[in-house]
Order: structure tokens, then C-alpha cells, then sequence
């Protein structure tokens, strides 16, 4: 199947994708007879691969309510001091899906094999040094199409603090793509990186089997951050994938070579205290422990836990108070998502010419002359722009011209009968076992 006809294929609704010939009610009747939980968890994994972390991500009130039984069993184990010593691959849980953990320093502690929950809760205890508060910019880069509308769009958070004795950083979010793309790319990463696998853990656990049976080759590029200082290059994952094409990799400087990918069109920044400064930067730290801790959340091309924006809308949410609830993150669509971020911000930028392409560096170094501050209005009016894109459309044969991954894969689309049924019975045995386990610990 060439790249054209899978991307066509990804319109469909994503249990459709990956399940395209199941019946539903046989299925459920089938495993719902089976006598133990163990013989159904190992049903569901055999037939139906991978359909745990496309379950969760539905809002229906059955599946939430034996998601959220889930999620406090996870954190039983994940803080049990039993469990101390070990990764995230050791216990099986680095495909546990986001929606699944209690809160983002779960998310980031589990999903790594490179260090153990108990330094995650140590980091997560700790009270990273800050001077001050800061201003958070999320910031929008938008892919040109041959058209020159924009055909994706992808999400970094950068912060920037009020006491210039503070570091300034970005926080790389993920941006992943299918295997066979970027071949060279991702080669010449790693292999800067001194890494032959970008955090493919293996595990002979129950949980690791049942979450992790589906094919995940996709590569996330969050883990490659880089720390900004006056020295050192403003690189965001999109400009480290596309500067790898070239040996200024190996020396990460101003001014060096770079053909960005996407080019940053929009910002919204959002003021945070000293407490929420230092709140970030621990999950920042945690970040920068995992080699990747992107692509083993993937639950398919255009889900939310494979989105960009909602890794930084979610960290932003989980420590800035009375922002916007983080469980709602996931349970909204994107495009609804940043039209909720425009409206809590306390600024937008917009780039003043759309040819104009436009870096990181721009942005910090030069702002006021390529990046105006804009009403919120036109920041409503630039996403709903985007997601009208004649070129997003026309990528993908058929369909309306509205985002095909937010109209087709989302969160919170409706279910037809006959698949919340199975679907709520799997989430059930699912949150059953993942109890038992916690039950079983010392």
C-alpha cells in the first residue's frame, strides 16, 4: 500500500482501521462466556490487538467509569515502594495510555525503560531551583502544502522566564511518523544520540502484552530536546528532523544550515507563577530522562495520544491552576482544544507574513518584527483557517472538508451500539485485571 492509500485509509474511524472485518456481538458473546479473567484478557489480545488503548479514548460513561477504576489501580502499583526499582518496561506499563494514569508524572515515569518510578518520584518530590514565574508560549507551526495552505500543523512548548537568571527552554513535543518515513533522518538522530532504539521496550508482562501487541513502528521525536542558552541553537523536533539532512547535527549552533519542516505561523502565551514554573520544569526533567516517551503512547495517526498539542496543552493544564481541567484534555477535539487555549491566553501572536519562514529564533530574537500581537479573534480565525485548509482536504480523497483526524479519530465520537458493547466489556476485564495486580502486591 503506498503512502497516499494509507493516509486515504486513516479517514475511517480508527477501530475501523484496525479492525475492519470484527462482528462486535459475536465477539462480546464469545468472550463474556470465557470462565476466568486471564482467558479474556488473553482473548482480547490475540483477536483484537492494540483495542484497549483505542477503547479508553472513547467518552462514553461505561468505558470512563472502568478507565477511571484503571487508573487507580495503575497508581497503586506505580507507587508502590515494591514497584521502586523498577522502569516502566520492567512492570509492562510504557503502553499504558495517558488517560489511564492519575496525572502527567505517571505518564512520563512509566513510559521509559531507562529510569526506575523511584527516581521519578523523586524528581517529582523535588523543588527544581527557579527565581521566578514565566511566560509559557505554545507554539503553532503549520506544514505548506504545494498549494501553500497548510496541510498539518505541529505543537511545541516554549518558556520563556521573568528573572534572567531562570533557564530558557523548550519542551519538544512529539511528532511522530510511520517507519519507512524519514528513513535518514531518524538514522542520523540516533545515531547522534549514541541510542540504537528509541525507547522500544520489551517486556514478558501481562500488561506489556495486552497493551503493546499492535505493531507500534512509529518513531516520537519529544525525547530530542534541546535546553536553550545564548550558546546553543533555539531547535525545536520539527528543525532537529529536518537539520539532521546535513553534518551540522553534530554542532547545534546559530546560524547553522536548517530547512524547517514547518514554519511557526502562531503563538499563545500563558503567564505562569513561580510554583507552576518550577511545576514544568520538573516535568521537563522527567522528559528529558526518557529517550522517547512519544511513540509507545501511539494509538494511531490523528488519535490525541498522538497529537502534539495535546502533550502540551495537557502538561500546560496539569500546573497552571484553574486553567482547564487536564482529564478534559483528552476528552476534547483538538481543534476545540485550541480555540480553549486562545480564549484562556494571555496573548497571541501571528506571524505578519504567511511566505515568510519563520524559526524559534525569530520568535525569541526578533519578535516584534516578524510576529504581531493579534485580538483572539484572529486567532479563532487562523485555526478555523486551518482546519478549513483546501490542502488538509485534499491530501485525503473524500470525506468533508473539516480535519480528517479530528472528524474521524477523536475522542469523543460516538460509538455505534454494537461497538460500545464489546468495547465497555473489554475495558471492564481490562480494569479487573489491572485491579487484581494491584490486590497481589505485598
Amino acid at each position: 500500500m503506498s503512502t497516499y492509500e494509507r493516509l486515504r485509509d486513516e479517514r475511517c474511524s480508527l477501530y475501523k482501521r484496525a479492525f475492519p472485518d470484527a462482528n462486535w456481538d459475536a465477539a462480546r458473546e464469545e468472550c463474556a462466556s470465557l470462565p476466568t479473567v486471564a482467558d479474556r484478557v488473553a482473548y482480547i489480545t490475540d483477536n483484537f490487538p492494540g483495542l484497549i488503548r483505542i477503547a479508553c479514548l472513547n467518552a462514553a460513561d461505561p468505558i470512563q467509569a472502568h478507565v477511571e477504576r484503571a487508573r487507580k489501580a495503575f497508581t497503586q502499583i506505580i507507587r508502590h515502594p515494591d514497584n521502586a526499582g523498577k522502569t516502566g518496561a520492567d512492570l509492562g506499563l510504557t503502553g499504558v495510555p495517558p488517560i489511564m494514569l492519575s496525572d502527567p508524572l505517571d505518564r512520563y515515569a512509566v513510559n521509559s525503560s531507562i529510569f526506575t518510578l523511584g527516581e521519578a518520584g523523586e524528581i517529582a518530590r523535588s523543588t527544581p531551583k527557579v527565581h521566578g514565574g514565566a511566560t509559557v508560549h505554545v507554539l503553532m507551526f503549520f506544514l505548506p502544502s504545494r498549494d501553500g495552505d497548510p496541510s498539518a500543523m505541529h505543537g511545541d512548548i516554549l518558556v520563556i522566564p521573568d528573572d534572567e537568571r531562570d533557564e530558557l527552554y523548550i519542551n519538544s513535543t512529539s511528532i511522530s511518523y510511520q517507519g519507512p518515513m524519514f528513513h535518514k533522518e531518524r538514522t542520523a538522530m540516533m545515531e547522534n544520540l549514541g541510542v540504537t532504539e528509541l525507547d522500544r521496550a520489551t517486556s514478558d508482562a501481562t500488561l506489556d502484552r495486552l497493551l503493546l501487541a499492535d505493531d507500534i513502528s512509529v518513531w516520537g521525536g519529544d525525547g530530542i530536546t534541546v535546553f536553550l542558552k545564548k550558546e546553543h541553537a533555539f531547535l525545536s523536533s520539527v528543525e532537529l528532523l529536518s537539520q539532521v539532512r546535513n553534518p551540522a547535527l553534530e554542532k547545534l549552533a546559530n546560524g547553522a544550515p536548517c530547512m524547517p519542516l514547518f514554519d511557526l505561523r502562531m503563538s499563545c502565551s500563558v503567564k505562569v507563577t513561580k510554583e507552576e514554573h518550577m511545576a514544568l520544569r520538573r516535568l521537563k526533567t522527567l522528559g528529558d530522562l526518557s529517550v522517547s516517551r512519544g511513540h509507545v503512547l501511539m494509538a494511531g495517526r490523528g488519535t490525541p495520544e498522538n497529537s502534539c498539542f495535546f502533550g502540551c496543552f495537557y502538561d500546560l493544564s496539569s500546573v497552571k491552576q484553574g486553567f482547564y481541567p487536564p482529564e478534559k484534555v483528552y476528552a476534547t477535539h483538538g481543534e476545540q482544544l485550541i480555540h480553549d487555549l486562545i480564549d484562556r491566553a494571555d496573548g497571541v501572536y501571528l506571524a505578519k507574513e504567511a511566505d515568510r519562514r519563520l524559526r524559534i529564533t525569530d520568535y525569541i530574537e526578533d519578535r516584534d518584527e516578524y510576529f504581531q500581537v493579534a485580538p483572539k479573534q484572529a486567532g479563532h480565525e487562523t485555526i478555523k483557517k486551518f482546519f478549513e485548509s483546501p490542502s488538509l482536504f485534499n491530501l485525503y480523497q473524500g470525506g468533508s472538508k473539516v480535519s480528517w483526524a479530528n472528524r474521524y479519530t477523536t475522542y469523543a465520537d460516538p460509538l455505534p451500539e454494537d461497538v460500545l458493547r464489546f468495547f465497555a466489556l473489554a475495558t471492564d476485564i481490562f480494569a479487573t485485571h489491572v485491579e487484581e495486580l494491584a490486590a497481589s502486591l505485598p
